[in-house]
């Protein structure tokens, strides 16, 4: 039986969780800071960053509607990553 791919935000949580900020991604840290500087900083945005990071650079599907990245979203993860 094929191995389901894990959803993004399953893979958001594990990196939240488990990942000291100084170890992730350099494109998720820094898009995790960009999202905290437009909507505030919190522990919901970072969560979101990291989910919008996982569907867009790792390719991983999200099961959770509120966790997808709108178009101003992948707006501005493009943006962020053309500047690293």
């Amino acid at each position: 039986m094929a191995k389901k791919k894990k959803d993004a935000l399953e893979r958001a949580n594990e990196l939240f969780s488990n990942t000291p900020s100084n170890q992730l991604p350099d494109l998720a840290f820094a898009y995790m800071r960009e999202m905290s500087r437009v909507y505030g900083g919190c522990g919901e945005v970072a969560l979101t960053a990291l989910a919008h990071y996982a569907q867009l650079e790792e390719g991983l599907p999200c099961s959770n509607p509120l966790y997808r990245p709108n178009k101003q979203d992948k707006k501005l993860f493009a943006s962020v990553k053309a500047q690293l």
